[in-house]
Formats: C-alpha cells, sequence, structure tokens
C-alpha cells in the first residue's frame, strides 16, 4: 500500500489553470480518480483517511490542513495566462484553415 503524502493543503493552488474556487483536491481527483477527491474533501483535519484505491494502487491520506483558495497575482501567472491565450488563438486558427480545407472536397463513399 502507498502512503500519499501532501505538505500542501488540498484547497490551495498557487500556479496553474483552474476555475476560481475549484481545489487542488479536485483537480487532483482528475488525475487520480473520483476517490482521491472524496478522501481529501471529506477528511477532517490532522486525521487519515480510510485507504481507497486509486487508478494508481491503495492509498491512505494525511489531512494537515485546510486553507483558503487563492486567486494568484496575475503578475505571478502573466507568462502561463498569455501562452495559454497563444495556445487558444492557434488552435482556433488551425481549426479554421482545416474546415477551409475540408470545405474544396467533396467525400464520396461507395
Amino acid at each position: 500500500m502507498a502512503c500519499l503524502f501532501l505538505e500542501r493543503p488540498p484547497t490551495v493552488v498557487r500556479h496553474g489553470s483552474r476555475p476560481r474556487g475549484q481545489s487542488q483536491a479536485r483537480r487532483r481527483g482528475a488525475r487520480f480518480g473520483s476517490e482521491f477527491a472524496k478522501a481529501a474533501e471529506s477528511l477532517p483535519e490532522g486525521q487519515w483517511s480510510e485507504p481507497f484505491e486509486t487508478p494508481f494502487g491503495a492509498h491512505l491520506l494525511l489531512l494537515k490542513e485546510r486553507t483558503e483558495p487563492e486567486t494568484p497575482p496575475l503578475s505571478d501567472i502573466r507568462a502561463r495566462v498569455a501562452a495559454v491565450y497563444k495556445s487558444s488563438q492557434r488552435q482556433e486558427r488551425l481549426g479554421a484553415a482545416m474546415e477551409a480545407l475540408r470545405a474544396r472536397y467533396e467525400v464520396v463513399v461507395e
């Protein structure tokens, strides 16, 4: 059985993209499965969880402390925001170019 220790409380994400108010436990839940998120969100501070399964095996979770979610200042995440924006613009242009190419051809299935 593996033990997962969180040095940071599961409700704080300082960097990275997440909707406001989404907990780190919920983000990790997407990676580790819903059982991880349930264990982290329902666990009282200072207590160990019951064993639970994720796609990575069996785990125990110790919740040290809960803190309120924080929105980092733009100055701390400016480069990440710019990269995400540029990537979305590239995807839009690529989608439009692919659609224009598809419009030039007719597919016939016999």
